[in-house]
C-alpha cells in the first residue's frame, strides 16, 4: 500500500468513526428531548433524563476531546485534513463554555481522572430548583463559571440549541471531508 493509500485509509477511519459518533449523539439527544420533564415516563424510568444526560455527556466529549487517546475526535480532522485547521479551531472557539463543562462533567464520570470533582458546582437554574423545592438559599454551592458546573438534566435542557449546533457544524464537517476523499480518490485514479 503506498503512503497516499494509507493516508485515505486513516481518513476514512477517521470520518467514518467520527460520523458513527455524531449519529449516536444526535439519536441520544433526541430520545432524551422526548423523555425531558415527561413526568409519565418519569414514573416508571425516574432516573431515564440522567442516563441520556450520561450518555450524552460522553459522546460529546469523545467527539470534543483533544487527547491523543481518542483517535477520533474532532482534534484528529487537523492532522489528516490541513484545509480543515481554522474552521475546527473556530469550532472549539465557538463553544468553549460548553466543551469546557462537558470536559469536567466526562472526567467527573471516571473518578480516577478527576481530583476536582467536589470543586464542580451547579447552574444558576438548577439552583433555582432546589431553591423552589426546599425553601432555602443554596448559593454557597452555585458554579463559578459554566466550565465548572455539574451537569443536571436542567442544564442539558438549557444547552439543547447550542449542542445541536455543534453537532451539526461536526455533521457537515466530516461530510466535507469525504468530498475531499473522493476528490483525491479521483486526482490518483488520473495519475496511475
Amino acid at each position: 500500500m503506498n503512503k497516499v493509500m494509507e493516508e485515505q485509509e486513516k481518513q476514512s477511519q477517521l470520518v467514518g468513526n467520527f460520523s458513527e459518533m455524531v449519529s449516536v449523539t444526535n439519536l441520544f439527544l433526541s430520545e432524551f428531548e422526548k423523555v425531558f420533564g415527561n413526568t409519565e415516563i418519569k414514573k416508571s424510568l425516574p432516573t431515564v433524563e440522567g442516563v441520556y444526560m450520561y450518555a450524552i455527556i460522553m459522546h460529546l466529549g469523545k467527539i470534543y476531546s483533544k487527547s491523543s487517546n481518542e483517535h477520533f475526535s474532532l482534534d484528529k480532522f487537523k492532522n489528516l485534513f490541513p484545509e480543515t485547521i481554522e474552521r475546527v479551531n473556530k469550532m472549539y472557539d465557538d463553544h468553549k463554555d460548553i466543551i469546557g463543562k462537558v470536559k469536567s462533567n466526562r472526567d467527573k464520570l471516571f473518578a480516577h481522572t478527576d481530583k476536582d470533582f467536589l470543586k464542580l458546582g451547579f447552574s444558576q437554574a438548577h439552583i433555582d430548583k432546589l431553591r423552589s423545592l426546599y425553601q432555602t438559599d443554596f448559593s454557597r454551592i452555585k458554579a463559578v463559571g459554566k466550565e465548572q458546573e455539574r451537569y443536571t438534566p436542567v442544564d442539558l435542557g438549557g444547552d439543547l440549541a447550542e449542542i445541536k449546533q455543534m453537532l451539526q457544524e461536526a455533521d457537515k464537517l466530516w461530510w466535507d471531508c469525504i468530498m475531499l476523499i473522493d476528490f483525491e480518490n479521483k486526482q490518483n485514479v488520473k495519475t496511475s
